[in-house]
């Protein structure tokens, strides 16, 4: 059974390429904000603060807590993360697929400056390649 898309408008994109391109050579990343129909409502910035931020990722647990904090009692939830690979690929690296906590967060993957944006859901067996569908 194929996975369900991610829903994003396209300006939404365009912001997680600009923030990537900006923290070259470091990875970036940031939260996904939205509703149970996996549409991106809104981003939420998110600081790197991986020990290697040139080879990982990972999002300040403060502001993370905070954000359950904010979303508690709305219709919005955190649906995902995205993040960059500054050298590499838009697709999940060793390290990423060591970082998998919450399987039904989706995971969008920039191939920074100026490659694509790829989307992914973690399985058993690693992860599987979402599709990206972009919104008004």
């Amino acid at each position: 059974m194929p996975l369900a898309p991610i829903r994003i408008a396209s300006a939404d994109l365009a912001a997680i390429r600009a923030q990537a391109r900006a923290a070259m050579p470091l990875e970036a990343c940031g939260l996904l904000i939205g509703t149970e129909d996996d549409r991106v409502s809104r981003l939420e910035p998110a600081s790197n603060v991986a020990a290697e931020p040139a080879r990982r990722f990972e999002v300040d647990p403060r502001a993370l807590l905070a954000l359950h904090r904010r979303l508690r009692g709305t219709p919005e939830r955190l649906i995902g993360h995205w993040h960059s690979h500054p050298q590499g690929q838009a697709v999940p690296s060793a390290c990423d697929r060591e970082m998998v906590s919450d399987p039904d967060m989706a995971w969008l993957i920039v191939a920074a400056p100026d490659g694509p944006v790829r989307a992914w859901r973690p399985t058993d067996d690693g992860f599987a390649e979402i599709p990206i569908l972009e919104v008004p």
